[in-house]
């Protein structure tokens, strides 16, 4: 596959300077790539540590689809002609080059050739893609939390130093603020079309600066989509649009955090054992559920459960006698332990779900230190009538070990 477009002059220079300043004296490969009626430019720079990915786009007049590789000095040196208006390259016959032609005043052109070749592998390049809209409004959310506690903490900062990125089940990703304490979490719904890799397992970090950075980037200029990924040497990448930026910083001076540390806290709920227990459940149901349980007490409780199945047993709390419990099918289980949560708190969640999608899904994460007294929050999501993710957390104000067999045996009365 070779590439053929014609540009602005002063367009495809301002791409290839903007390069030039990252690339310095290294030697470097370009890859050239026109899709989708836009061009673009990828250079791979080949470091003692490593190879760094860096792109730029620039707009083009008219061209067809397709890509070359090439010597990206070569290229800087044939396209720094001044004095043309437009530059077209494109393959030269058979021979392997590519020609770079001007066109200048009064239909004078120039033409250099350089060797070109196909696109080369440098790698693989495995990532989650996700709606760019929803990523940014969950920047924004965290980012809130984050400095709404650094007003508290003159100290915070320190230690609130960025967003974690983690990997949920049901096809979610997490951003968490990075203060150990996880005081605000948001889940998004992720695309699937790039392939999931263990190097996702420990989750990646978001400095500070490239979070200020997004946060700062006009709406108009958000890209469709935002892909997280890794590079082809293992590097975390976060790709917005055309433009990929490196997420390798965990030092601690320069912005970042340990990576040991990012790990504790963007931690794989994939990982064997870490989900406790998970259902996704029709939300009507549980409603039902919940009136045939009886109207309880300010204060009370209603006792959730999730089988091996993913089947769910909801019953309510009448002072120190549960009523009978009603058995709900569930879907995409892991068994688990049984909680306790305020029904107030628990209408509230089903409430927020009430214009989405009749479903929603209840998730508790295993205890990450089991002797902390502090059990681990439960989570509703699910979606709005437009698309929108809602995620609700309770804190537990019990947690206890469920008999399978008599909790089975309430649900068939």
């Amino acid at each position: 596959m070779r590439v053929q477009f014609t540009a602005s002059r002063a367009e495809f220079r301002r791409a290839m300077t903007a390069l030039s300043r990252v690339a310095g004296d290294q030697p470097a490969t370009a890859r050239i790539k026109v899709s989708g009626g836009r061009g673009t430019i990828a250079i791979w720079i080949n470091e003692p540590g490593g190879t760094r990915m860096t792109q730029v786009a620039f707009a083009i007049k008219d061209g067809v689809d397709g890509a070359s590789s090439v010597n990206f000095r070569a290229l800087d040196n044939a396209t720094i002609a001044s004095g043309y208006k437009s530059v077209t390259i494109a393959p030269n016959g058979d021979t392997g080059y590519l020609g770079i032609a001007y066109d200048g005043i009064e239909g004078r052109w120039v033409e250099t050739l350089i060797e070109g070749g196909e696109v080369v592998d440098h790698g693989r390049i495995v990532g989650i893609r996700v709606d760019s809209v929803s990523f940014f409004d969950a920047l924004a959310a965290v980012e809130t939390a984050r400095a709404r506690l650094s007003k508290k903490d003159k100290h915070a900062l320190s230690w609130l130093a960025g967003v974690g990125v983690g990997w949920s089940a049901h096809g979610m990703i997490h951003l968490t603020a990075t203060d150990r304490r996880q005081l605000a979490t948001v889940d998004l719904a992720a695309t699937m079309d790039l392939r999931h890799d263990r190097a996702f397992a420990d989750g990646i970090y978001l400095p500070a600066a490239v979070v200020d950075a997004f946060l700062r980037l006009p709406k108009r200029l958000w890209p469709s989509t935002v892909q997280i990924a890794f590079d082809p040497m293992g590097k975390p990448t976060l790709v917005v649009g055309d433009n990929i930026f490196e997420l390798a910083i965990n030092n601690p001076r320069e912005g970042g955090m340990p990576i040991d540390q990012v790990k504790r806290i963007a931690v794989n709920p994939r990982h064997e054992n870490a989900i406790h227990y998970e259902t996704s459940f029709d939300t009507e149901t549980v409603r039902e559920a919940i009136a045939r349980s009886g109207r309880t007490r300010s204060g009370s409780g209603l006792w959730w459960w999730v089988g091996d199945h993913g089947e769910l047993a909801v019953y309510a709390e009448h002072g120190d006698t549960s009523a009978d419990a009603t058995l709900i099918h569930g879907r995409h289980g892991v068994g688990g332990m049984m909680v306790r949560l305020d029904q107030t708190n628990v209408v509230k969640a089903l409430t927020r779900n009430a214009s989405g999608p009749n479903s929603a899904v209840l998730s508790r994460r295993r205890q990450a230190q089991p002797n902390s007294g502090i059990p681990t929050p439960v989570k509703f999501f699910g979606y709005t009538a437009s698309g929108q993710l809602v995620t609700t957390v309770i804190q537990p104000t019990r947690v206890e070990a469920a008999e399978h067999a008599a909790m089975m045996d309430r649900g068939r009365r």
